[in-house]
């Protein structure tokens, strides 16, 4: 069983040789389209892997055999040993999982959210090999591969020419699921591979990023849009919030941050009779220097104008120097300054200093910081906010069972990026005839436009039914409240 190969590489994470593993009963032999079956320690000659500069890491496409960083060694191991399994069936196709996997400390991503993101990925991915999931059946099998562009994803377009190489077969790469964060090498990458492979974004969520600019795109999360409406559905119903303040990122490079802040300003002041924004919208440039000076000034202004919340519509790693100026603001008194902002938050980074923390639990002489957000998913918001889906109960189980749990799901990166991989096997198995010949990017294309009613995906974080934009309609979202010990506490369905 899967336990033989869980058990073997829970060990610690070191380079190894091995020549076969039983997964699933099966001795795993055979070619692979890597070329080997053994560890890979360098780019070397690989057709899928190159190096960034002189003495850069390695980015490009693996299949477990080379190991991206430290903390994935257990998780590509796995992978890897499934991977065999699919190709010794000889009806398999290839979905890459996106994404940069080694994120220096300017990229937003921190290590365990690729972490969680990778292992969402391979439990839908052993999910599919073995489970007849939502009457589509079991075949092809799926093999998973990790497509790294970098960090920040400056080799997209070289990662792009891997993947598009890899369609033909023996690969036969028919979807790419995850695609990072909405950036415009994000949007660069999309429209590169726009009707030539079916993608699946995870937690792109900018307005500017769906089927209707790209076709062959859908995504599980809702847009910015969705996220807006949420955020001023929960402020609406909290009686105390009449007057909002914009804190906008200008950065034109990131898409997240500029529909986030655009959506909001256009929804919050119609909402309900009397809420408007106050002030003037307080804008920054997270791409240029002097952050902390620049958010010292804005809190200045926060304490003149006093509002009932600060939307914020920027980055988790820039919320987290607001948070801590904040701890610092001049108006100590008897005022509670009340954050809200889109589900990059979980990117928050409690500093050893304890600067964010202070601020969040506030002290005798100034009033708390609170930070609450509109959450991609998270497990709560089935076991505390209504009742728990066919579609989290079955991931939930999988998850338990093939023994990943190494910290918790609260960031919502493995429940997302286990719904696009989902959605993409639905896509890919959708429509098939008993005994056919292996699905092309075609065949699956094709089938984008019909996941929705009765071909809806049955998902960890809700049903994904999609728009004709390849957007879900009417998808859930969890309010969450970050805590002074780093922790997120769930507090609403939205």
């Amino acid at each position: 069983m899967v336990e033989n190969a869980i058990k073997e590489t829970t060990q610690p994470h070191r380079r190894r040789r091995r020549t076969a593993i039983v997964v699933s009963g099966l001795v795993l032999l055979g070619a692979t389209a890597f070329g080997t079956h053994e560890r890979q320690v360098t780019c070397g000659f690989s057709p899928v892997l190159f190096r960034a500069g002189w003495a850069g890491p390695c980015h490009g496409v693996t299949d477990g055999s080379y190991i991206f960083a430290e903390n994935l060694a257990t998780i590509e191991d796995l992978i890897r040993h499934e991977n065999r399994y699919a190709e010794a069936s000889k009806n398999y196709v290839t979905i890459a999982l996106y994404r940069s996997m080694a994120p220096v400390p300017s990229d937003p991503s921190s290590p365990d959210a690729v972490r969680h993101d990778v292992e969402g990925a391979f439990v839908a991915q052993w999910r599919v090999n073995h489970e007849t999931i939502s009457g589509v059946g079991m075949t092809p099998k799926v093999r998973l591969v990790l497509a790294d562009p970098g960090s920040p994803a400056l080799d997209w377009d070289r990662v792009g020419d891997k993947l598009l190489a890899m369609v033909a077969p023996p690969n036969n790469l028919v979807a790419v699921a995850g695609l990072g964060i909405s950036t415009e090498e994000t949007k660069k990458f999309v429209r590169k591979l726009s009707n030539k492979v079916a993608m699946f974004g995870s937690n792109i969520t900018s307005t500017e990023l769906d089927g209707a600019k790209f076709p062959s795109l859908v995504r599980v999360a809702p847009n910015n849009a969705d996220e807006a409406v949420a955020a001023v559905q929960y402020l609406s119903s909290e009686a105390k919030t009449k007057t909002a303040l914009l804190v906008q990122d200008l950065n034109s490079t990131d898409n997240y941050v500029t529909t986030l802040g655009t959506e909001f300003k256009k929804r919050f002041p119609r909402s309900s009779a009397g809420r408007r924004l106050v002030g003037q919208v307080e804008k920054f440039d997270s791409g240029r220097t002097n952050l902390s000076g620049r958010f010292a000034q804005i809190t200045s202004a926060i304490c003149q104008v006093r509002p009932d919340v600060v939307y914020f519509a920027g980055r988790g790693k820039d919320l987290t120097v607001f948070v801590k100026a904040l701890g610092q603001r001049s108006c100590t008194d008897d005022f509670e300054v009340s954050v809200f902002s889109g589900d990059d938050s979980t990117e928050v980074v409690f500093d050893e200093q304890g600067q964010v923390a202070a601020a969040l639990k506030g002290s005798d002489n100034v009033k708390p910081v609170t930070i609450s957000y509109t959450a991609l998913a998270h497990p709560d918001m089935w076991t505390k906010g209504g009742e728990v889906p066919e579609g989290y109960t079955k991931f939930s189980t999988a998850w338990k069972q093939l023994r990943l749990g190494l910290d918790e799901l609260n960031d919502g990166q493995t429940i997302m990026t286990y719904d696009a991989v989902l959605t993409a096997v639905m896509a890919i198995r959708g429509n098939l005839s008993q005994g056919s010949a292996t699905p092309t990017v075609s065949d699956v294309i094709q089938n984008l436009p019909g996941l929705h009613d009765a071909w809806s995906v049955r998902g960890a974080s809700g049903i994904i039914s999609l728009d004709s934009n390849g957007n879900p309609i009417n998808k859930p979202m969890p309010i969450l409240k970050l805590n002074g010990d780093g922790s997120a506490s769930f507090v609403r369905l939205a």
